[in-house]
Parts: structure tokens; C-alpha cells; sequence
């Protein structure tokens, strides 16, 4: 009498020999899908470091070619696509659904599958999760060699948590910022500051050096932040380093990137740092601009928009005043349209928010149904602004006639403002 393994029924013929050379195939063929799936996975683990040029010859592998020319724009690299959302596709003027779909299948490819686990079941070793079972691709059924998850009701308690755990890929998000986290902590806390300008010097012509290259600046910052707050938080910088750092952060690679969050926190820690508010920074390269100096105030005039235009609060923490006085005075006031009008914006924004601070108005009194639509005579005449106008509200509104009310005062303004600024020049 023969003894056979469960579940199989070796060939009429088989003998001993025949059974052990299929097995010994199936686990060559088990080994080598493995190998397989060991190098995919090491692929795919190298994605974030692809440069712009290698995602380009991704996109054409793919058949997608028609993302070519706007990945290049905007300098996709590994780490950026692996994290790109359809929003980003439509900033860039991707919006064919057909095109955004074939290219987000195209991406899930690149992105790792399921892990693989361990558990434990009751009465026995521990015994590897097939991979290819969790994808639903393995073909050797119940003679595989590995697990295919089907838990006894005997699996302890401690190890079914901890397979729910690990498998929950609601999870893997928190853990990654966690990791990132970690890892900056440690970065920070291993960091020696700057000991001259000299070091500064050195690094700001590195990370304008990749920038001329077309590297990943953003990711560059990002991962250097340490290093900038301890160069932003200098107080006696001089004007070859405050060069640099304008020209960085007036580049169009920072301030046309579609990452506005990532950017906003670059700019919130410039705005408030010892860069622009302490007098030997910022403040004191102002006082000595040439009054031919047409680099120096551009790339002010271009700062000052930048910060203005992404915080509210942005024209309070800008040395604008002293800036206006020096540009009056020199030759650009009289051929520069645009950085005048640069200012001129900024100032109002800032005698906007002086008279809005000062002024505490009560909503019955700003109610739209109280004012007509053609101005009056006195506000036409009138230098300021109405006290009634209010910003836009980030966030829900708290009533219907708060909304009504603050946007029915904001465009007559717009229509009241350039005739107001007609009659004073008349």
C-alpha cells in the first residue's frame, strides 16, 4: 500500500523518483517566481530617486507621452510622481479623464504590493504568507509550501492582532510620517550649526548650483530645513549670502511649483525670521541698494509680492516702508511700472488691514440691503478705504448674510476704488 501526500494523486505510473522531481520542480518554479518578485520590488523601492529624465522614459514605456513635455515643465522627479494626485495633474492642464486614468494605473504599478507577514497557527511552526496568494496569482494551490492565511480558530490572540495590524494598510501613512519625523529629529538634533558665513557661502552655491542643473530643489529644502532655520535665524548676515537667499526664493522653480503647501512653509519661516525682521539683515542690505541697482530691487519687489500674496498677515512682517522710500529715490521709480505697482498693491493691502484692526463695526451696520449700488460723492472723494469692507473668510461663513454682506462690500469697492484714484490725479 502506498502512501500519498494529502490532497494530491501522483501519474498511474509514479514511482518514487517520478514524485520527488515534481516536487523538487515546484519549488525550482516557487524559488524563481520569488526571485521574481524580490527584484520587482526592489524596482519599485528605487522609484523616489528617479531624476526627471528617468520618469520621462517611464511615461514613454507606458505609452503615455503626452504627459512628456509638462513633466518636464514642471521637473516631475521620482519622489514627486510617486506622490502626485489627479489635483496636480489638472494644475498642470492634464484634464482628459482617459489620460489621467490610463496614467494612474500605469502609477499603482510602480507603488509596492502587500507585504508579506508572519503569523502563527495553533500546533504549528511559523510558516511565511505566500505573496502571490495575496494577489490572488498563485498557481500551486494547496501543495504550496507556504501559507495561504487560512487561520484555525486556535490562532492566538496576541498573533491575529498583530496580522490585522500589520496588514492594515490605513496604517502605513501614519507609520512613514512617523519615520520621517524620526529621521528629521535625529538630523536636527546631529546638526552643527554654521561656524562663519564662509560654511553658508559654501552651501547656498551648492543648492544654487543644483538648482542651474535642474535638480530637485524643493526636495533639497525640504530635507536641509535645519539648515535653514539656522541660516535664517542669523543676525548679521551679509549681502553676498542675502543675494543668494533672494535669488532662491524668488527662482520660478519655487515660486511657480504646484507643491503650495510645501512652498507656504518655506515662506512662513523667511517671513518670520531674523532674515527679514533683524536691521542687519534685510532691512540694512534696503538702506544700501545702489539707486542703479535693478537686480536688488526686483528680486525685494518680487520677495515682498511672493509673501504678501500668501499670507494675509504677510505685509506686517516686510520692512515695506523703508523699501518704497529707497525705490522713490532711485532711477527704477520713473521706468518700472511693475515694481511700482507691486507696492502700491502691498501698501494698500496694509492700510487695508490697519483700518479693518482698528475698526470694530457691528454686522447690522455693514448689512448689504442698507447701501446702494452707485457710490456716493464722499466716498468717491474719500483717501480711505470704507471700514465695512472685510477680507475673505477662509472657512464656512457663519450666515448667509455674512457671506452676502462681505462680498457685496468687496466688489463695490472694486468698481468704487479706480474711480476714486481717477479723480485724485485729476
Amino acid at each position: 500500500m502506498s502512501i500519498t501526500a494529502p490532497g494530491y494523486t501522483p501519474p498511474d505510473s509514479a514511482d518514487a523518483s517520478t514524485i520527488t522531481n515534481y516536487f523538487r520542480d515546484l519549488d525550482f518554479k516557487d524559488n524563481e517566481d520569488r526571485k521574481e518578485n524580490s527584484d520587482d520590488s526592489e524596482y519599485k523601492s528605487k522609484v523616489k530617486e528617479w531624476s526627471v529624465d528617468k520618469v520621462v522614459d517611464w511615461l514613454k514605456l507606458e505609452k503615455l507621452d503626452v504627459f512628456v513635455d509638462k513633466f518636464k515643465e514642471n521637473d516631475i522627479t521620482g519622489k514627486v510622481l510617486y506622490e502626485i494626485e489627479k489635483s496636480d495633474l489638472e494644475k498642470m492642464g492634464i484634464n482628459s479623464y482617459g489620460q489621467c486614468k490610463s496614467f494612474f494605473i500605469s502609477l499603482k504599478k510602480l507603488k509596492p504590493t502587500t507585504p508579506t507577514y508572519y503569523h502563527q497557527r495553533g500546533g504549528e511552526p511559523n510558516r511565511k504568507i505566500c505573496d502571490f496568494f495575496l494577489k490572488g496569482l498563485c498557481k500551486f494551490g494547496d501543495k504550496c509550501k507556504y501559507s495561504h492565511g487560512n487561520s484555525s480558530t486556535s490562532t492566538t490572540t496576541t498573533t491575529t492582532t498583530t496580522t490585522a495590524v500589520l496588514s492594515d494598510p490605513s496604517l502605513k501613512p501614519k507609520e512613514d510620517r512617523n519615520t520621517r519625523l524620526e529621521k528629521q529629529k535625529e538630523r536636527k538634533d546631529n546638526y552643527v550649526p554654521f561656524r562663519s558665513n564662509f560654511g553658508i557661502h559654501t552651501y547656498l552655491g551648492k543648492v544654487k548650483s543644483l538648482m542651474d542643473a535642474g535638480g530637485d530643489i524643493i526636495s533639497k529644502i525640504k530635507a536641509d530645513i535645519h539648515i535653514w532655520e539656522d541660516i535664517l535665524s542669523r543676525t548679521n548676515l551679509d549681502n553676498e549670502i542675502i543675494n543668494d537667499v533672494l535669488g532662491i526664493f524668488v527662482d520660478e522653480k519655487i515660486t511657480e511649483s504646484f507643491l503650495k503647501e510645501t512652498i507656504n512653509y518655506f515662506y512662513s519661516i523667511l517671513m518670520k525670521s531674523n532674515f527679514i525682521g533683524h536691521y542687519n539683515n534685510l532691512p540694512n542690505k534696503i538702506q544700501s541698494l545702489d539707486e542703479n541697482d535693478g537686480v536688488g530691487f526686483k528680486s525685494i519687489a518680487s520677495l515682498f509680492k511672493q509673501i504678501g500674496d500668501r499670507f494675509q498677515e504677510g505685509v506686517e512682517f516686510i520692512p515695506l516702508e523703508l523699501f518704497i522710500t529707497k525705490f522713490q529715490k532711485s532711477i527704477l521709480s520713473k521706468t518700472d511700472t511693475n515694481i511700482a505697482f507691486i507696492l502700491k498693491v502691498l501698501r494698500q493691502r496694509k492700510l487695508f488691514r490697519s483700518q479693518n484692526q482698528s475698526s470694530d463695526v457691528n454686522s447690522d451696520e455693514t448689512s448689504y440691503k442698507d447701501f446702494p449700488l452707485v457710490p456716493m460723492l464722499s466716498e468717491l472723494r474719500s483717501n480711505k478705504f470704507d471700514s465695512r469692507i472685510r477680507p475673505l473668510k477662509l472657512g464656512i461663513y457663519d450666515s448667509p448674510d455674512e457671506y452676502l454682506n462681505t462680498h457685496f462690500h468687496l466688489l463695490r469697492e472694486d468698481m468704487i476704488h479706480p474711480i476714486r484714484e481717477t479723480l485724485a490725479d485729476v
